[in-house]
C-alpha cells in the first residue's frame, strides 16, 4: 500500500509584529487527533520527518518527529503554547 496522509491545515496569525507570528494546527480526520505548532519551521519538520518514516524523503537522515504541541478544539482563534 503506498503510504498517504491527508490533514486539515489551519494557520492564523498571533501577532502583527515583524516578522509576523503564526500559528498552525493539523487535524487528523480519521482520529480527529490535533497537533499545533509554534512555529512553521516546526510544522516543515514534522511533516519531514513523516516522509522519512515512510521512504518518501532522502534515505539515511534522521527519523525522529519534531515535538509537536499536543491540543484539542477547532477554533482558530486558539494559540498553541
Amino acid at each position: 500500500m503506498t503510504p498517504y496522509y491527508s490533514f486539515l491545515l489551519r494557520l492564523w496569525r498571533v501577532s502583527d509584529a515583524e516578522p509576523p507570528l503564526w500559528r498552525v494546527s493539523l487535524e487528523n480526520p480519521h482520529t480527529r487527533e490535533v497537533l499545533g505548532f509554534d512555529e512553521l519551521e516546526t510544522l516543515l519538520e514534522y511533516l519531514q520527518s513523516l516522509t522519512r518514516e515512510t521512504g518518501l524523503s532522502h534515505p539515511g537522515e534522521a527519523e525522529t518527529h519534531p515535538s509537536p504541541l499536543r491540543h484539542e478544539g477547532h477554533s482558530s482563534s486558539e494559540t498553541c503554547g
